[in-house]
């Protein structure tokens, strides 16, 4: 085995080493013209796995997730909650600090009454307990995962609730965000200082949290293509999970 083999086997381990289920795309549902995601958020910029999969909690505009089970540790393996911080400022989720990976968004106080009017019922998906919302073959199954506490980020109602911000601020503390149990969902507000899901809706117009210049002497070429298992590849292909050889030797994973 040659050493670029060598390297490109450690790459490919390197990248199946990073949860190579999560990913940044969605196909999403229509419901009451709104385009919906079809799972939570889980790392800053990725959705979870799987539809009944919790994904990481979030303070109220803040971009650090926070793991769903104990212990608690946060997106960047830390373990400091922000008890009692003053949220940020804005009535609004700031773009800056969108979770959701590009083209999403945090959904506001009126597209999730919207989701609540497009009905809802509470069931049993692949064991996992939640509201599906919506009808006919336009659904979305929101798994029930509780929240952490503003009070140290104590993990509670984990069995038996679920909580999801939306991107709108109420009053100087609060904002609005989906609450629903086995009985019924509703739009309330609380702390922008709780932990809760984020499920994202399409943005039709996304902006990049961040522009790069890229000189002429900086750009890159692809030179190959891998399947995920290291075997070189003839062409790029028109779907699924791949690695990309530049020829500035970076790579990078494509989930498509």
């Amino acid at each position: 085995m040659n050493k670029k083999t060598i390297l490109l086997a450690a790459f490919v381990f390197a990248v199946l080493g990073m949860n190579a289920q999560t990913t940044t795309t969605d196909e999403g549902v229509v419901i009451n013209g709104v385009k919906w995601a079809t799972r939570n958020v889980d790392a800053p910029g990725t959705f979870a796995a799987n539809p009944e999969d919790a994904g990481m909690f979030y303070q109220w505009s803040r971009n650090r997730g926070w793991s769903a089970t104990d212990p608690m540790i946060d997106s960047n393996g830390g373990t400091t909650w922000y008890s009692f911080t003053p949220p940020p400022a804005g009535t609004t989720w700031t773009t800056d600090n969108n979770v959701c990976p590009f083209g999403w968004r945090i959904p506001t106080d009126a597209e999730i009454q919207s989701l609540i009017t497009s009905g809802s019922q509470w069931i049993t998906q692949n064991g996992v307990n939640g509201r599906i919302f919506g009808s006919g073959d336009n659904t979305i199954f929101l798994p029930i995962a509780g929240y952490r506490s503003y009070t140290g980020g104590v993990l509670n109602g984990a069995s038996s609730l679920g909580s999801y911000w939306s991107s709108t601020r109420y009053g100087s503390s609060n904002a609005y965000y989906l609450y629903f149990h086995s009985d019924d969902a509703y739009v309330y507000h609380n702390s922008c200082i709780m932990g809760f899901s984020v499920r994202c809706v399409e943005d039709e117009n996304p902006i990049p949290n961040s522009l790069e210049s890229v000189s002429a002497d900086t750009e890159k070429n692809i030179v190959a293509y891998y399947s995920i298992t290291g075997q070189k590849l003839k062409q790029e292909p028109e779907k699924g999970i791949y690695i990309v050889v530049y020829d500035n030797g970076t790579s990078e994973k494509i989930v498509k």
